[in-house]
């Protein structure tokens, strides 16, 4: 290749990378920008924040309710399909007519029912719930590390605000609006972490139900069901209402 011929071609690569580089959109994110974004973020409370957290984890674990239970029926009542008969013969092997419950009335045929409690056992493994729990634990756990800042943090506002009371700084009415405010927010988030442990139950209710009907595999679904609820009654007690 002559000396001019790679010169061309040269000056040809250096016009084509730069008519490229002109072109090209880059999309990048500043320090700056990342301040200014997570002040956006950051305009939520402490309270507004917990309580935009308490009602994400009640959606998510009534979410989990209607995933482990059978829709229709809690268990779907199996009639001449015995669980026994279910573990130890196969489902497709169960017979007789099933009967539904009181909520429904009546007798359902051998087909429906059979149907119904298949899909009460396949249920849990289809609906995700394994990963649903899972969530819910992580998200709790998350709310009550900021759950123990805000009380700490409201219980030296307290402190503050009786002090500036004796004082005279603030009236006696200013002194009972904020003590309500912080009252009513606490028990807005007792009654929601009460309704997790509600829900938490229901769903450990319905996976032992559906391990009574042949699902297998269901253990640390059951153990995290059981924590979910338990820890919810634990964080809730942490929440004095004065």
């Amino acid at each position: 290749m002559s000396t001019g011929f790679k010169v061309a071609a040269c000056i040809a690569a250096l016009v084509i990378t730069s008519g490229c580089a002109q072109s090209s959109k880059t999309f990048e994110v500043s320090k700056n920008d990342v301040g200014q974004l997570s002040l956006a973020e950051s305009t939520l409370t402490p309270e507004e924040n917990l309580q935009q957290q308490a009602t994400a984890l009640n959606e998510l674990t009534a979410q989990l309710v209607r995933q482990s239970t059978v829709q229709g029926a809690t268990m779907g009542a199996i009639g001449g399909c015995a669980a026994a008969a279910i573990a130890s013969a196969g489902i497709n092997k169960c017979v007789g007519s099933a009967v539904v419950g009181a909520t429904v009335g009546g007798l359902i045929g051998h087909a429906t029912g059979k149907a119904k409690v298949k899909k009460r056992v396949e249920i849990v493994s289809h609906n995700g719930v394994g990963r649903g729990l899972q969530k819910a634990e992580a998200d709790l756990a998350a709310m009550q590390l900021d759950l123990d800042d805000l009380i700490e943090s409201q219980s030296m506002e307290l402190l503050v605000l009786a002090e500036a009371r004796k004082e005279g700084r603030i009236s006696e009415a200013e002194y009972a609006n904020r003590v309500e405010a912080i009252r009513k927010v606490r028990a807005e988030l007792v009654e929601a972490l009460t309704l997790t442990d509600k829900q938490a139950k229901q769903v450990h209710a319905s996976l032992q139900e559906a391990q009574a009907l042949g699902q297998e595999k269901l253990e640390w679904h059951l153990l995290a069901s059981q924590r979910l609820s338990e820890n919810s009654v634990s964080a809730r007690e942490a929440v004095s209402l004065f």
